[in-house]
């Protein structure tokens, strides 16, 4: 995770050029896509290679199980709902914006990143939510 994140770091801690980076950036991007279908075309192989690796999926196993059988039980969302929260999320940006303009700024935390930070928590905090 975080794979370009890192790269872009690592480019203005070695001072590498833009121009160098690009095609590095490019090619990662192509790469990680290209493993990403790989990944996902063996999945149907992944019982052949458990028994072959000896890998013990039954905890795995019973939480897709136990998650499986929560996911049959909810009700489909209504527009209301949905429109609802699309309206609670334009709430919590607004919110954000507005809170993080009283809050200290820095080299470091700008008022971009209080924003973030701000509308980050929101989001953890109502996602416990039922």
């Amino acid at each position: 995770m975080g794979g370009t994140a890192n790269m872009v770091a690592i480019q203005g801690a070695l001072d590498i050029p833009d121009s160098a980076m690009g095609y590095t950036l490019l090619i990662d991007s192509i790469d990680y896509a290209i493993w990403v279908m790989i990944l996902l075309a063996l999945v149907p192989f992944a019982k052949t290679f458990n028994l072959w690796s000896k890998a013990d999926t039954s905890v795995i196993d019973e939480v897709g199980q136990r998650l499986a059988l929560k996911e049959s039980h909810k009700a489909p969302i209504e527009f209301a709902s949905l429109f609802f929260l699309l309206g609670s999320a334009l709430l919590v940006s607004a919110l954000a914006q507005y809170g993080a303009s009283f809050l200290p700024t820095s080299a470091f935390l700008t008022q971009s990143t209080w924003v973030v930070l701000l509308a980050t928590i929101a989001g953890i905090l109502f996602a416990m939510t039922p």
